[in-house]
């Protein structure tokens, strides 16, 4: 391994946790966001007047209603879908050979899963008799390796791989690839989290919590608030 892939793998590596980290963060703050921001949102309409409360309650029955009359369209083309064209022409799925690496990131993937497994499983632990707080933390890190192999995230099982001592490859190129990708797809996650009205109205200030309020107001119910009232 030559000292530039070393070091930028290093590199990465600190990237990738720190996402990682960020990540979960959002994740595990997101329901205390939606409950708070539900919260204010039910506030704001118990402060509405009868008149206004019912023009909501229209709102919302209508748009419940076109959205199981569209679920019932959905349904129907499914039980009755229209005759195949012979003559026309099906586009070819894309070629996964072109991907390069496909087959020998599976084949990676799969070799540090077993590595982990062959340590974690829960019935390892109990065969070996171990303590309870000890076992329950390798139950948790078999079922953290099991949501990354479903996933085909390379870089979570090495992280486990590490923190358990297990042999692990040498890093390569290809290894920096799979850690590219994935610091960019967690960012990505983080993206949609922070894009959420509830995580604006949460994470932000008196301004960004007013306008996330007013937006959902409108676009879920079809009503402009006036002068609002609620706690931050």
């Amino acid at each position: 391994m030559s000292k530039q892939v070393d070091l930028k793998f290093k590199k990465l590596l600190k990237n990738a946790e720190f996402v990682h980290a960020d990540l979960e963060y959002h994740e595990e703050m997101l329901p205390e966001a939606k409950q708070q921001f539900f919260k204010t949102v039910n506030e704001i309409y118990q402060q509405l007047s009868p008149e206004d409360r019912k023009k909501i309650d229209d709102s919302r029955a209508r748009k419940l209603q076109a959205a199981l009359e569209e679920q019932s369209k959905e349904i129907d083309s499914k039980e009755d879908p229209e005759p195949i064209n012979s003559t026309e022409t099906t586009e070819e799925p894309e070629d996964s050979s072109k991907e390069g690496d496909g087959p020998v990131k599976a084949k990676a993937i799969k070799l540090l899963y077993r590595r982990i497994a062959s340590q974690t499983h829960p019935d390892k632990s109990e065969a070996a008799k171990l303590s309870s707080k000890y076992a329950d933390r390798r139950v948790a890190l078999f079922k953290r390796a099991q949501k990354a192999y479903k996933e085909k995230n390379w870089f979570v099982l090495y992280q486990i791989a590490i923190e358990m001592g297990i042999p692990v490859p040498t890093p390569s190129k290809e290894t920096l690839r799979w850690i590219e990708e994935d610091i960019k797809a967690t960012e990505e996650s983080i993206g949609d989290i922070a894009s959420l009205v509830v995580w604006v109205f949460y994470s932000g200030g008196s301004f960004d919590k007013e306008v996330a309020i007013r937006n959902y107001f409108e676009q879920a119910f079809d009503f402009e608030l006036g002068d609002l009232t609620f706690s931050s």
